[in-house]
């Protein structure tokens, strides 16, 4: 006798997307011949196509089973991601990345326009859905955000110093005049004034507020073993040591020695009267012990 028409059964869903497959499965478990050659009971098709079967005994064959169709629809191009600009730069900054997509975008950050703008360091990547299918996921963009400088400054009398300690430094006053030759963590102003500094660490910079300074100087200057005074000067400068001074020197701010003398007691003078206003360099030195200290003219 004729074998019975078999019947098509399917694992799941045979419309889906490039990458996937369906399994379908002759009701006959055995002499099944399938339209695309197999002769197995259930094959696993991940193309398009309509599957048919039938069954032979040895002697007869039987019809072909209704046909199977599977649709396998195409994914979407994986999209590439440009950048408006740099991608590393300091905190307070942006950059806007755009997919190659203009529809049909969903991103990691789960935004879903064709373009975002991020301020946070992260890896940015996006992927396209065209509503039945969605493409591989993108190249990821880096985005680095540097953090900024702490600006803050602290005063004592006439001494004004960055927070921010190991970074770079440039003094200005409160016109933003740059003010020569200032550029350490600790300024002290030869005028009363306003003033400001920027810090710099890499790439990144910020600006301080600006600190009125209305006494100039620093106080007397008393070491463990030194002091020097008065600070700021008009004329002599003292300088006092507990024990026997052997060698005092003064440079300017550019480090040109100025002057300097051999001593041999526990105090000296330098007469400053004759120096432009500015900032000086003393170092005094005893036998064991050296010291530079920063004073004011007047």
């Amino acid at each position: 006798p004729m074998p019975a028409t078999p019947s098509i059964s399917a694992s799941g869903a045979t419309t889906f997307c490039e990458g996937g497959s369906v399994t379908l499965t002759s009701s006959s478990a055995t002499g099944n011949s399938w339209s695309n050659g197999a002769t197995t009971q259930s094959i696993t098709v991940s193309a398009s196509g309509n599957y048919s079967v039938l069954v032979n005994n040895g002697t007869c064959a039987s019809a072909s089973s209704a046909a199977a169709t599977v649709t396998v629809n195409q994914l979407p191009a994986t999209p590439t991601i440009s950048a408006s600009g740099a991608t590393t730069f300091c905190e307070g900054g942006s950059v806007t990345l755009s997919s190659s997509s203009a529809t049909g975008n969903i991103w990691s950050n789960g935004a879903t326009t064709q373009s975002i703008t991020v301020s946070a360091s992260g890896n940015y990547s996006v992927l396209v859905n065209n509503g039945t299918c969605a493409s591989a996921l993108s190249a990821a963009t880096s985005v680095v955000v540097n953090a900024l400088p702490d600006a803050g400054v602290t005063q004592s009398g006439g001494v004004v110093t960055a927070t921010q300690p190991g970074a770079s430094y440039q003094w200005f006053t409160c016109s933003n005049i740059a003010i020569p030759g200032e550029t350490g963590q600790t300024f002290i102003p030869t005028e009363v004034g306003d003033y400001l500094v920027v810090v710099s660490n890499g790439d990144c910079s910020a600006t301080s507020a600006c600190i009125s300074v209305t006494q100039l100087g620093t106080a007397n200057f008393t070491h463990d073993y030194f002091r020097i005074y008065p600070n700021p000067v008009n004329d002599v400068l003292n300088i006092e040591y507990t024990g026997v001074l052997t060698k005092v020197e003064l440079f300017n701010i550019a480090g040109q020695k100025l002057y300097s003398a051999s001593a041999n007691a526990g105090a000296t003078q330098i007469d400053m009267s004759s120096l432009p206003a500015g900032i000086y360099l003393v170092k005094a030195a005893s036998d064991n012990l050296s010291q530079t200290f920063k004073v004011v003219r007047k």
